[in-house]
C-alpha cells in the first residue's frame, strides 16, 4: 500500500470517528431541548390554569363557546374562526371521557378556558423548541418564551376562552411539523401536513368569509 493510500484511509477513519460524537452530541442536545420544551409546557399550563380569568367579557369572543354548550352538536362557525366550535365540542367530549361533565354554562366556560390554557402552553413549548433550533442558545430561547408567554395580550388570551389561542396553537403545530419534516424519510408528506395544519384553523375561514358572510349561526355537521 502506498503512503498516499495509507494517509487517505487514516483520514477517512479519523473523520468517521469524529463525526459520530458530533452527531451523538447534536442528538443529545435536541433530546434535552425536547425535555425542556415539555417543562415549559407543564410550567405555563399550571400558571395559566391557576390564573384563569373566569370573566366571560374579559376579551372579545370568549362567550362564543357557550353556543357549543347550547347546541351540543358538531358544527363550524361562520366567522373567521371556522373550526373553533368544532374544537370546543370535541374537547368537551374528550373531557367527558375522563369524567369532567360541566353542570352548567359557567362550568362549560371554565372547561373551555382550560383548553385554551393548555393550547397556549403548547404554543410556548413549541416556540421554545424552535428558538433552540435557530439560536442554539438556551438563555435566548427561554427569554423568548417568557417574554411571549407573560406579555399582556398573550396572557389575557391564554387565561380566557377566546378563539384566538386555539388558532395560534394549530399554527404552531403546523410550523413544528413542517420544521421536523425535512429530517424524516416522509419529509414531503409531513411538510404538506404541517402546511395544512397551519392553514386549517385560520385560512379555511375563507369559506366562512365568502360562503357565510354576515352569519353567526354556523353550519352543523350532521
Amino acid at each position: 500500500m502506498s503512503l498516499g493510500s495509507l494517509l487517505l484511509s487514516e483520514g477517512n477513519s479519523l473523520s468517521n470517528s469524529t463525526a459520530l460524537p458530533a452527531s451523538a452530541g447534536a442528538s443529545a442536545q435536541m433530546n434535552s431541548a425536547g425535555l425542556a420544551s415539555l417543562g415549559i409546557f407543564a410550567g405555563f399550563s399550571i400558571l395559566y390554569t391557576l390564573l384563569r380569568s373566569g370573566d366571560i367579557f374579559a376579551v372579545d369572543g370568549a362567550y362564543r363557546c357557550l353556543e357549543v354548550y347550547r347546541r351540543q352538536e358538531l358544527f363550524v362557525d361562520g366567522s373567521n374562526h371556522l373550526l373553533y366550535p368544532a374544537c370546543v365540542f370535541l374537547w368537551s367530549r374528550l373531557a367527558a371521557l375522563f369524567g369532567f361533565q360541566p353542570s352548567g354554562p359557567v362550568s362549560f366556560f371554565a372547561l373551555t378556558e382550560l383548553m385554551n390554557c393548555l393550547a397556549a402552553a403548547g404554543c410556548l413549548g413549541i416556540l421554545f423548541w424552535l428558538a433552540i433550533r435557530i439560536t442554539r442558545d438556551w438563555r435566548a430561547a427561554l427569554g423568548v418564551a417568557l417574554f411571549f408567554g407573560l406579555s399582556k395580550a398573550f396572557f389575557e388570551q391564554a387565561t380566557n376562552a377566546n378563539q384566538a389561542i386555539l388558532g395560534l396553537w394549530w399554527s404552531f403545530a403546523g410550523v413544528l411539523l413542517a420544521a421536523v419534516a425535512f429530517q424524516k424519510p416522509a419529509r414531503w408528506l409531513l411538510f404538506f401536513l404541517g402546511c395544512a395544519l397551519r392553514c386549517g384553523h385560520g385560512q379555511l375561514s375563507i369559506y366562512g368569509f365568502f360562503g357565510r358572510r354576515g352569519s353567526r349561526s354556523g353550519l352543523a355537521l350532521r
